[in-house]
């Protein structure tokens, strides 16, 4: 941030902090380093309505600089680093061990040291020193994370030792530590990577379950169950499941239900039918089908779409052998976008959901139950 000429630095970041305590999204810092104050936020318009929000409350007119990428710095090994502050009538030691932690853990702080070594009023100004400001790494100075720090020993003096000598301490030892890792080649540069989500046809659907089907039936015969003639999505999703069955060797027919079907015609294909699997497109002839099979012990393996209370009981249970699941969390998003654009007047086009096949012995990993039980989980 680019503060205008004359300004308090230090007036200026208090007020900075206000407005970072107002929006979760805004996250101010100071870089002693730099002698700067840097944001970290979500993006241009973020950074308009900031622009204007500074200059409305607090009547500066901030400017910004050009934006770079934030990393951060973590290490791979277990070091020890050693802090020791002794100048005239002042003393301090500290020993602390840092270790890798777990991905997304930022710094964790602990302590493993005696109270007859060093006094417990000691060892918690140690850690709030470590808590009180963002560590950098060694290799670009970027902050410090997934880094697990104890205090494993420590000295003071009963006669020389003041408060602000353990933190000059402290932050030697942390100091010390990661040139040591470094040294080691043990320092991590983590650079940014982005979280998309692959927006998926329909035809591809088709294509997942004909995918799993000859996965678990090699060159078997299936029957394709259209139970939604007039349907476009189905339609793509089964000559999907078709073209991928016939490229496999696999020997396709297909069956075309009436719309108005209750049930009773799919029951009769089924039990009519000699085929080693069936693919079915919609969530209703899914649920229609693993009941009918079920109860007339039909033979052939199902493969269906959906995610809804039958259908998973039908996974669980062995009756469906796979089904292409949703977020219903991701199709109400959708939704209610494209409500807000209707009633805005704008153009929209409808996006299709992501998915996943699922089969039963893999329903209670923690994500795929998330897909099946959106609120219990």
């Amino acid at each position: 941030m680019l503060l205008p000429s004359g300004c308090d630095v230090t007036a200026a970041l208090r007020q900075l902090r206000e407005l970072e305590q107002e929006d979760p999204l805004l996250h101010v810092v100071w870089d002693e380093r730099l002698g700067e104050v840097q944001l970290q936020l979500m993006g241009e318009v973020q950074l308009e309505v900031l622009q204007s929000l500074i200059e409305r409350r607090f009547g500066l007119r901030v400017g910004f600089d050009e934006g770079g990428i934030l990393y951060k710095e973590t290490i791979n090994t277990r070091v020890e680093g050693m802090g020791h502050f002794e100048p005239l009538r002042h003393y301090a030691e500290v020993h602390l061990i840092l270790e890798p932690g777990e991905p997304g853990s930022g710094v964790q702080l602990a302590a493993s040291c005696p109270t007859d070594s060093l006094a417990a009023n000691w060892q918690r100004l140690v850690l709030t020193h470590l808590a009180e400001r963002t560590h950098v790494g060694p290799l670009t100075g970027s902050p410090l994370t997934d880094v697990k720090i104890t205090l494993a020993a420590g000295r003071a003096h009963i006669k020389h030792t003041e408060g602000g000598d353990f933190r000059q301490a402290t932050y030697r030892a942390v100091r010390q530590g990661l040139r040591t890792a470094q040294a080691r080649g043990g320092c991590v540069l983590l650079e940014p990577w982005y979280d998309f989500t692959l927006i998926v046809p329909q035809e591809a659907l088709g294509r997942a379950l004909a995918a799993a089907a000859l996965e678990d039936l090699p060159a078997c015969r299936v029957l394709l169950v259209n139970s939604a003639p007039g349907s476009a999505g189905g339609s793509a999703r089964l000559e999907g499941a078709r073209a991928t069955l016939e490229a496999g060797g696999a020997e396709v027919e297909e069956a075309q239900l009436d719309p108005a079907d209750d049930g009773t015609e799919l029951e009769t294909v089924l039990a009519k039918s000699e085929a080693d699997a069936v693919l079915l497109f919609e969530p209703s002839a899914t649920e229609t089908a693993a009941s009918a099979k079920e109860k007339l012990s039909l033979a052939p393996a199902l493969y269906g779409v959906g995610s809804t209370s039958p259908i998973a009981a039908a996974l669980e249970q062995g009756t469906l052998s796979a089904s292409a699941v949703w977020s219903d969390f991701a199709a109400g998003y959708l939704a209610v976008e494209g409500a807000v654009h209707a009633a805005r007047g704008e153009s929209w086009q409808p996006q299709t959901l992501d998915f996943s096949i699922l089969r039963g012995e893999d329903m209670y990993e923690p994500d795929n139950q998330k897909l099946l039980f959106p609120v219990a989980s």
